[in-house]
């Protein structure tokens, strides 16, 4: 089986959208750990630049490691693809892991995974406008507003406040608009070359900027301690970023990214259920079981498909 054949097959592709989104979820209330075990200040942001840098050095070293010995030919990608290369690794690494990392030390780890997820709305309006064959329609429409409501009623009883802080909400929605951009042009980018190896180098040339950013401005005392836990933390999440981001990637290659994108919405609620279960504090909303039920309606609306009805044989 190829891995065309593999990936545009709703019966494997569904699967595998659903186990990337459950990891994904699972990296905001890591990143609330981090923060913990690691003594990281509010206040430094350098810091916190620093520990999303580690996060993708450890996530490019194990895709480069893979690409050597899985696509050593394809490693060196066509000149004229560098720039775009590095324009997505602007919005795909650096910019949208500034305001994440900023972003989720001034709110819950279950908020920050509602706020992100407006990448959804953002990605498929992007998609109405850019591809011919990925509009947005009356059945989608439907299936977003259902969809974006079981997020909004898992979080309710979790705070779900009006507060609005420039340096944690509004960064968090910024997280989800970037991120947008840069799947469309991951998407188009992985016409041309393998989505791993555009992964790895995006994510090369990320990592070595935020590191250098955070060098610069970090002082003493900065990072408090670094503790087994708070280094096991860093290290999965870098690991779980070098499996997400080049399968995502791939899926996003051969599918329509305004039906395969809906999936995502169940990112925030396995945010919302992982830091119930990891971070002191956070309860699992009492409304879950209902949000769990309109995401899984409003997937099912999305990609909903109504078959054509057939020519009728002229009566003779």
């Amino acid at each position: 089986m190829t891995a065309q054949s593999f990936l545009t097959k709703k019966i494997t592709v569904i699967p595998l959208v659903i186990v990337i989104s459950i990891l994904w979820g699972s990296a905001f209330p890591v990143i609330k750990l981090i923060y913990s075990e690691l003594g990281v200040e509010s206040v430094s942001v350098p810091a916190r630049i620093f520990l999303a840098s580690l996060r993708f050095l450890i996530a490019s070293a194990i895709l480069l490691c893979i690409s050597l010995l899985a696509f050593r030919n394809q490693l060196l990608v066509k000149k004229e693809l560098v720039p775009r290369i590095i324009m997505l690794g602007f919005f795909q690494t650096i910019l949208q892991y500034i305001f994440l990392y900023v972003g989720m030390a001034n709110t819950t780890g279950s908020k920050g995974s509602i706020l992100t997820s407006t990448l959804n709305f953002f990605l498929i309006l992007i998609c109405h406008f850019y591809y011919k064959d990925d509009k947005l329609n009356l059945t989608k429409s439907i299936g977003l507003i259902i969809g974006f409501s079981g997020i909004a009623l898992a979080n309710w009883d979790e705070g779900m406040s009006w507060t609005f802080k420039m340096n944690g909400e509004f960064l968090l929605i910024l997280v989800g608009l970037v991120s947008a951009i840069g799947y469309v042009m991951a998407k188009e980018i992985s016409r041309e070359a393998n989505p791993i190896i555009v992964t790895t180098w995006q994510m090369i040339v990320g990592s070595l900027t935020l590191l250098l950013i955070s060098l610069v401005f970090m002082k003493p005392g900065d990072i408090a301690h670094v503790s087994e836990k708070g280094w096991f933390l860093i290290l999965y999440s870098g690991a779980i970023s070098s499996i997400i981001f080049p399968l995502w990637y791939s899926v996003l290659k051969y599918n329509k990214a305004g039906e395969i994108t809906v999936y995502k919405f169940i990112v925030p609620l396995a945010g919302t259920l992982i830091s119930s279960w990891i971070v002191p504090g956070e309860v699992i909303p009492p409304a879950l079981p209902a949000a769990l039920f309109l995401v899984a309606i409003g997937i099912m609306i999305v990609n909903y498909h109504r078959k054509a009805p057939k020519d009728k044989e002229a009566v003779t």
